[in-house]
């Protein structure tokens, strides 16, 4: 309809807000993109039944090694380690 093709989250960010937007007829909406659907090849194919292209920008980043880092569940937490990397103090473990 729009000639966009969406991930799959931001696919049903879309779905969310048409529904909203049915019960408040005339009510503005914004969904916000959250992945281009390179990402998520297998769902892109079986849904829109295409083959979508990965972007240079996305496989440099896609080729690197998963990483997860254990924090505990606080606030602050969260905090230190974001900020942790933002200041290059903290290198993520493959």
């Amino acid at each position: 309809e729009h000639g966009y093709l969406l991930d799959p989250h931001t696919a049903v960010g879309w779905l969310a807000i048409q529904a909203l937007r049915a019960e408040h007829a005339g009510s503005p909406g914004i969904v916000l993109a959250t992945a281009h659907p390179a990402k998520f090849p297998a769902a892109v194919e079986a849904a829109a039944g295409i083959e979508i292209e990965l972007p240079p920008a996305l496989a440099e980043p896609m080729s690197r090694p998963e990483t997860v880092e254990a924090i505990p569940a606080e606030d602050d937490a969260l905090r230190r380690f974001l900020l942790s990397i933002q200041d290059g103090e903290h290198h993520l473990r493959s």
